[in-house]
């Protein structure tokens, strides 16, 4: 029979302040006594495994250059992707530093930034 709190122990022994939480470890040991064998999280219905392809690259491409003045949320609603939008954006599309070493640090003066109003 699982014990939480002996397995709480074991791991605070091993892991200290970077043990998972009292609640966690109950939350698992009850799983595995419900009968769970793996440790690995369930596969979730709906759930892009990977957002960040060279399609949406493309995609977001055509939507900045067709308007530049959407905003990150617009962005993401024609996309039908959250989390990765900004990241993406940065990465594959952002060309800051081949631009400053291209057209100089004087370039950055014609970058227009903006609050969230």
């Amino acid at each position: 029979m699982l014990d939480a709190q002996k397995v709480r122990k074991k791991l605070k022994n091993v892991y200290g302040d970077e043990c998972l939480s009292q609640a966690r470890v109950y939350e698992w040991a009850g799983r595995f006594k419900a009968g769970r064998e793996s440790k690995e999280d369930n596969k979730r219905q709906g759930v892009l495994v990977t957002v960040h392809t060279d399609y949406n690259i493309e995609h977001l491409r055509a939507l900045v250059a067709a308007n530049c003045w959407l905003t990150i949320r617009r962005l993401s609603v024609e996309l039908g992707i959250k989390e990765t939008v900004c990241q993406m954006l940065h990465d594959n599309l952002s060309g800051f530093p081949e631009r400053v070493q291209k057209e100089g640090r004087e370039w950055l003066s014609t970058v227009i930034t903006g609050d969230e109003s």
